[in-house]
């Protein structure tokens, strides 16, 4: 296969080259920001693998975010982190591993965390969330790293100027200053809005 081809394939409108982790609600993308990291999730589905847990993302592109808030069945909201998918790869992310094998002892431990047991087979109770499109990193994964692309996610342009607000040089001790958000309702980055410069005023003395 020659190179173009491969890019070609990477140019599908299914494919992105970015994840997403959806909160359930400001909040708690608030303290994400505050912290400089997402919890893993130590639900017991997650766990019985892995007792370190594992932080979840979407593998969804950005052109259905707000669909997949909108059909979303766990609660998640259009408050998030989107990440690069070749970062979190670089970091230990790896794709969910669907499957009826529920022995963790079956798997390498390394493995583990990835898991996500499925079961197709019966006709009225399915256990099914490969719509999920699932990534996971095994424990939290840490934020305060600038070699790794990150960007917060907003479902509109009020709620990235209410984070621009919170999140600059000095407020409530924030240390870190938010320079970009993605919002949902408009499909692509905003940028911090210029601090107004106050007028100078000039003494006679």
């Amino acid at each position: 296969m020659d190179f173009g081809s491969y890019q070609r394939a990477q140019c599908r409108g299914d494919i992105s080259p970015a994840l997403i982790h959806l909160t359930r609600n400001c909040d708690q993308l608030k303290s994400i920001l505050q912290s400089w990291q997402i919890k893993a999730s130590i639900s017991d589905w997650v766990t019985r693998y892995d007792p370190a847990g594992a932080t979840s993302f979407y593998d969804v592109p950005p052109c259905f975010w707000l669909q997949l808030v909108a059909t979303n069945p766990n609660g998640r909201t259009g408050f998030g982190i989107a990440v690069a998918k070749d970062d979190l790869w670089e970091r230990g992310g790896r794709p969910a591993i669907y499957t009826d094998i529920g022995d963790a002892q079956i798997w390498p431990e390394s493995e583990r965390f990835r898991i996500v047991y499925t079961k197709l087979g019966r006709l009225h109770q399915k256990i099914d969330w490969m719509h999920e499109r699932e990534w996971r990193v095994r424990g939290p994964l840490n934020l305060d790293n600038s070699k790794y692309w990150w960007v917060p996610c907003v479902p509109t342009y009020a709620d990235a100027l209410e984070l621009f607000k919170l999140f600059n040089w000095g407020m409530m001790g924030i240390s870190m200053v938010l320079q970009c958000i993605y919002v949902l309702e408009q499909g692509h980055v905003v940028s911090r809005p210029p601090i107004p410069q106050l007028p100078m005023v000039i003494s006679s003395t």
